[in-house]
């Protein structure tokens, strides 16, 4: 978000500028994570001192900003639950996330044993540039005593030894590239008043190492650190003399612990004034004031002032001082200090919380800091920008004489950068421009939108009369907004994941003020921040924004062009109607049928169900909302149509996206329709969409987006993360019925294929690409942000397009076409799946955002809960109404169950455990809770030209028999079959299948009661049936599974219906019992075409038996 005071640069910097960590120690093996405090992130306090620091300033802040990053409640014990869980979960990926921004960092390994913690470049993993080690004097002094403690004798000889020892190893650091600075903790040995001995007689030097030999011996006091004042006072200027002597340009620093530590120091001692003698008398050995010399941080800024080899750091006061501590610390400094004299460290030790908590809290200030130093004329905002540069990356990367892979931007870049962040939040305008532009629509009111995580848009309204007080009085529009609102189900149920604590602000973004959707309103939409200020990437709108600030940064720009099919119902007149029946399909639809000229004949008509009368309304609110539409055209199914909108900048594109579905649904009410976006609103007819076009370009001309090998890439990468995107394009359970091979929906398979209308991804022309498999359930802002991340990060890698161009419908394709083309793959066949794919993406999830990614997940398993216990017929009037009226009839689930995540991934694999469906399209619904049922056993038999009585035709394409992928109701229509007092009857009844090449699908019913229920359910199997048949593997003799283009045109089914009481389960799924029946199939048809011999029996018929068991 930027400031209050529009500065863009500066806001770039802060955010941007990568940090090199000048002073940190490692984190802990995993094996000792459990026996060191996590509250020392936050303290120093130690033994019974340190629970008391949870009602400090600074555990209580880092507590909140941690449980926003887990998204976790905000408790401290919730805090810990949570950081355990990614301990077991995903420990590589939760450390990498905490050290998000950090170039490198210099790590001093003498605080802890290297049994207990990982070496310095372990940690190289976790940051852009290799890791670099600080040696420890006062260690590496002890190390080499150690080793001489032992021996009987400790004369001059030895100590000359020691020395000698203690000099080649400095030596050694010295020449060492790994090696950039030294770290003295005299300030725990004695104090900062050292003596100043840079030399000492040998006797003397013997006589004290003696002493400490004697006690070790003796028993007495075993030799562990080197505590004594003298002698430590001695190696640091040993230490300081050698650097001086070593005839480099560059000198390594020695940093100093100064102030901020445990009980283990004397207070009065560790003030750095007391190191002015030693600065005097090595005046080109670098001196580092670790940790601001807090509580002297003006003695610190004062020595970094005075001497040009001093500088002031300013660790472990991010992040154990409070916020206000911190700013006071960071005044101070600057009161006296240049800041070319000033450092940034994390000093984080053990866990990597640390690191994340620090550094997001020195951005937050340095932000609030800064913004008033220029505000006030204390600085330009240039040099505010150099001042942010210089601190978090510049000084320290000269002073250690570090080579880094990142490199700054300039005030310029950072000022494009900044710009556009700030265009795409949409705070570009004073408040009298937006006072102008808001009296220019002349509104009541304002309505500021988000869009959740079910894809339900939300909103607020606002007189305009209390809008303009606000923005008159100079106050900026801030709405409070429970945290929980990105947590909320369509029900207004929280995921069990989240609480009711914690609040963001919702500021509106200007940018995207419109009029509408009704007269007298005017509408824009928010964004969520945290109440300080800080960006949450939880906002759905905020994550595509940031992706796109990524995605410029590599030099990406997009264009967008979003197609919205949607489905109009009209209200029932029928007064006895109950709140799931008020609506019903269109009484004019007759005759609909795609781009048909007869479905907009009432154009302007006032009849009952011409949705004629609404479209002009709907077209001129658009037109008013200064949204381009490019056409409007009726769509296949009854009653549905098509609005294509013009090509946008990706962000523009999805709130226009929005803001036209607003439009259209509150025009269509107004006239008595309900508009529905339900990917397949009926069985039996084309599904609905929401395709959007793309291309990309180079702004700054980084690329030539013309280029194959660049636009190529982009798509590339989409494509290798297509599975675990589907995860955002179909978003609903219900998407998955519309996945379906032949009906230009964009198919199962994961492909791409120039002009193809059966492939996911549709090359139109050049870097101009059209993807499918996205409909209106999907939040766009997800779905883009995923596919655009995926893309970008494809551009960058210089991702090979490995698939080759299918020029047919992928379900088609050989097994050696499927080779040659590189089509290996299919989209997952339900939402379970796909969120497991998602899971299973770590690229992915690191591209968008692990914590984005996990309350996603979590909404999503809890909306499957939601969803499942309903009926199907239910469930897509829910999905229609998007009401939670239609939850009333399934009594405890007004809250979602929480699912089992520890057995998340085997839930695929057991449909009857996840509530879903194994296959997309298949409604193999078990019985509902309070609902006996008997056993059912339906054998389908499929005879060839023998038709049967009441033919009743069923017109679908070649590939699959009534438009295929219906979705089967067992359940609604066998359970409710009236048996006779034997158990079964036979089915009065039977359907004739047309192999037409028509798209157009009709289907009729026979009447009769149990008969023709029977009858349906057993049609629906049929098809089914067939269809797995096409898609059985080679079987028998070289013989391959017949396909529905070699049956005869005309098959009649017979069904029986029979008790059969087994265990519970669906032996559809059975692996034996699904391949005697597909064997049986290849062998009788046996690959034939045409009519089959009347007198011969052997390719007469096939029979499957489906059991649906209980």
């Amino acid at each position: 978000m930027a400031s209050i005071h529009n500065l863009k640069a500066l806001d770039a910097a802060i955010e941007n500028t990568p940090i090199i960590d000048n002073h940190a120690h490692p984190l802990l093996k995993p094996a000792y994570l459990s026996k060191f405090p996590l509250l020392s992130i936050t303290t120093e306090a130690h033994g019974d001192a340190i629970e008391d620091s949870r009602l400090s300033l600074a555990h209580i802040r880092a507590t909140k900003q941690l449980a926003q990053i887990l998204g976790c409640e905000e408790t401290w014990e919730a805090v810990v639950s949570s950081i355990e869980r990614k301990r077991i979960e995903a420990p590589d990926v939760w450390t990498e996330r905490c050290m998000e921004g950090i170039e490198t960092i210099l790590i001093d390994d003498g605080l802890d044993g290297a049994e207990k913690v990982e070496s310095y470049s372990w940690h190289d993993a976790f940051t852009k540039s290799k890791c670099k080690r600080i040696v420890r004097i006062e260690a590496l002094a002890e190390d080499i005593i150690r080793r001489h403690c032992g021996l009987s004798e400790f004369g001059g000889l030895l100590s000359k030894q020691i020395l000698h020892d203690f000099e080649r190893e400095i030596q050694r650091s010295i020449a060492d590239p790994d090696v950039v600075g030294f770290k003295s903790i005299i300030c725990y040995r004695g104090g900062l008043d050292f003596s100043q001995v840079e030399e000492m007689e040998l006797s003397e030097l013997a006589k004290d190492i003696n002493a400490i030999a004697n006690l070790h011996r003796s028993g007495e006091q075993l030799f562990e650190r080197l505590q004594h004042s003298r002698l430590n006072g001695f190696f640091v200027c040993v230490a300081a003399k050698l650097i001086r002597d070593k005839s480099t340009f560059y000198k390594k620093p020695i940093q100093f612990h100064t102030g901020l530590g445990d009980n283990d120091i004397t207070l009065t001692k560790s003030s750095p004034s007391h190191l002015q003698k030693f600065i005097r008398k090595y005046p080109t050995v670098p001196i580092v004031i670790l940790h601001a010399g807090y509580p002297w941080t003006r003695e610190a800024a004062y020595l970094a002032m005075a001497y040009p080899n001093v500088y002031v750091d300013t660790g472990e006061v991010f992040p154990c001082l409070s916020r206000q501590g911190q700013e006071g610390v960071v005044k101070q400094i600057l009161e006296l200090c240049p800041w070319s004299k000033v450092l940034w460290s994390t000093d984080g030790h053990w866990f990597p919380e640390m690191y994340a908590i620090a550094t997001i809290q020195v951005r937050s200030v340095l932000k609030t800091v800064l913004s008033e130093l220029v505000k006030t004329g204390q600085l330009d905002e240039k040099q505010a920008v150099q001042l942010v540069q210089d601190i978090l990356f510049n000084n320290s990367k000269k002073l250690y004489n570090l080579e880094v892979e990142s490199s700054l931007p300039s005030f310029a870049e950072l000022t494009q950068m900044g710009q556009q962040a700030v265009a795409a939040a949409g705070n570009t305008y004073p408040p009298e421009s937006i006072l102008g532009k808001l009296r220019c629509l002349d509104a009541k009111w304002l309505r500021i939108y988000w869009h959740d995580y079910t894809s339900s848009a939300r909103c607020r309204l606002i007189p305009m009369k209390e809008v303009y007080k606000t923005l008159e009085s100079g106050k900026p529009i801030a709405l409070p907004i429970t945290k929980a609102s990105l947590g909320l189900l369509q029900t207004d149920a929280m995921i069990p994941e989240i609480t009711a604590t914690g609040g963001y602000i919702l500021h509106p973004v200007w940018d995207t003020l419109k009029a509408g959707p009704t007269s007298g309103h005017v509408s824009c939409h928010g964004e969520f921040t945290e109440l300080d200020g800080a960006e949450e990437i939880l906002c759905p709108r905020t994550l595509l924004r940031k992706t796109l600030e990524k995605a410029a940064s590599h030099g990406l720009d997009f264009l967008l062009g979003f197609e919205i099919e949607f489905l109009v119902l009209e209200r029932n007149p029928d007064s006895a109607a109950g709140p799931t029946d008020r609506y019903r399909p269109l009484r004019s639809s007759d005759g609909h049928a795609w781009s048909a000229a007869r479905a907009v004949a009432d154009w302007g008509a006032a009849g009952p169900g011409a949705f004629g009368t609404a479209v002009d309304e709907i077209l001129g609110g658009l037109d008013a909302a200064g949204i381009e539409v490019e056409q409007f055209h009726p769509e296949s199914a009854p009653g549905q149509f098509e609005l294509v909108l013009g090509p946008l900048p990706a962000l523009e594109a999805c709130d226009a996206l929005l803001h036209a579905r607003q439009i259209l649904e509150a025009a269509a009410a107004r006239h008595g329709f309900r508009v529905t976006l339900h990917p397949k609103p009926f069985e039996a007819a084309c599904g609905s969409a929401s395709h959007v076009h793309m291309s990309l370009s180079s702004a700054d001309g980084q690329y030539d987006t013309n280029k194959p090998e660049v636009y190529e890439a982009f798509y590339a990468g989409i494509l290798r993360h297509f599975r675990a995107i589907v995860a955002f394009t179909y978003a609903s359970p219900a998407s998955y019925e519309r996945m379906v091979d032949g009906l230009w929906a964009g198919g199962r398979w994961v492909t791409w294929g120039t002009q193809n209308k059966e492939t996911p991804l549709r090359k139109c022309e050049g870097a101009h690409w059209e993807l499918k498999v996205l409909d209106g359930l999907a939040n766009p802002y997800f779905a883009m942000a995923a596919i655009l991340a995926a893309g970008t990060d494809g551009v960058v890698t210089k991702a090979p397009l490995t698939w080759g161009d299918c020029a047919i419908d992928p379900a088609k394709l050989t097994e050696e076409q499927k080779r040659e083309l590189g089509v290996s793959e299919m989209f997952p066949g339900n939402l379970v799946e796909a969120l497991v794919a998602l899971q299973a993406d770590k690229e992915l999830c690191q591209l968008l955002h692990p914590r984005f990614v996990e309350r996603y997940i979590d909404v999503k398993k809890a909306e499957i809960a939601l969803l499942e216990p309903m009926k199907p017929d239910q469930r897509r009037r829910w999905i229609m109404e998007r009401k939670p009226a239609g939850i009333a009839s399934t009594p405890g689930h007004s809250a979602p169950k929480k699912m089992d995540t520890d057995r998340w991934p085997a839930l695929i694999a057991n449909p009857d455990e996840a509530g879903i469906y194994p296959m997309p399209g298949f409604d193999v619904s078990r019985p509902y809770p309070g609902e006996p049922m008997d056993s059912r056993t339906v054998t389908l038999t499929v005879k060839r030209n023998t038709p049967g009585e009441g033919v009743v035709e069923t017109r679908g394409s070649d590939d699959y028999f009534a438009g295929g992928m219906l979705r089967l109701n067992p359940h609604a229509e066998l359970v409710q079959a009236q048996l006779d007092e034997d158990g079964e009857f036979e089915a009065q009844g039977s359907w004739k299948v047309c192999t037409s090449r028509s798209r157009s699908v009709g289907e009729r019913t026979a009447t009769g009661s149990a008969a023709a229920r029977v009858g349906r359910a057993a049609a629906s199997w049929a098809r089914t049936a067939l269809r797995r048949i096409e898609e059985a593997p080679a079987v028998g003799r070289g013989c391959g599974a017949p396909r529905l283009d070699r049956l005869p045109d005309e098959c009649s089914f017979n069904f029986t219906a029979a008790t059969n009481p087994t265990a519970y389960g669906y032996s559809w799924w059975d692996d034996e019992t699904r391949d005697v029946d597909w064997l049986r199939g290849s062998a009788i048809w046996n690959m034939a075409s045409g009519p089959a011999p009347a007198d011969s029996d052997r390719i007469r018929e096939i029979t499957l038996i489906v059991k649906r068991q209980c």
